[in-house]
Formats: structure tokens, sequence, C-alpha cells
């Protein structure tokens, strides 16, 4: 990982820096953002066989999204 980033797990939002290692359960929701202007790179392992890509309905990205913390989160805004 080359920056400094914020990463959704589940309903929490937190900051990552440089050689954190963020660990996710499976079939858990999560997304990572790079802080604004700032390449992101990282390592990302998963079993390929369990844990295949899914998105959150509608319904949940709403119920998510009703978290003023989370929804700046998903709109991109600065995260404090």
């Amino acid at each position: 990982m080359r920056v400094t980033l914020h990463c959704l797990i589940d309903a929490t939002v937190r900051p990552v820096k440089q050689y954190d290692l963020v660990s996710i359960p499976g079939l858990t929701w999560h997304q990572f953002r790079a802080t604004r202007g700032t390449p992101l790179g990282f390592l990302c392992m998963v079993n390929a066989e369990r844990d295949k890509p899914q998105l959150p309905s509608a319904q949940e990205m709403a119920a998510m999204a009703a978290d003023p913390r989370l929804a700046a989160f998903f709109k991109g805004a600065p995260i404090e």
C-alpha cells in the first residue's frame, strides 16, 4: 500500500496508513478509498473459491447511507 486511505468494513470507516494490515472477515462489505489527489495501491489476498464478489442490495445501501459518516464516505467527501 502506498498512501493513507480510509477503509469501510461493515459499518465502520477507519483510517489506514502505509504498512497497516487490514483483516476483513469473509462476506463482509468493505471498500477502500484513497485520500483525494493521491494514488492507491494495495495487496489483496482472498480465497477465490469462497469469497465471490457481492454488491449490497439497494436496501442495504440505503441503510448504510443513513449513517452520516458512511454517506460522506460513499460520496468521496473528506473523512475526519
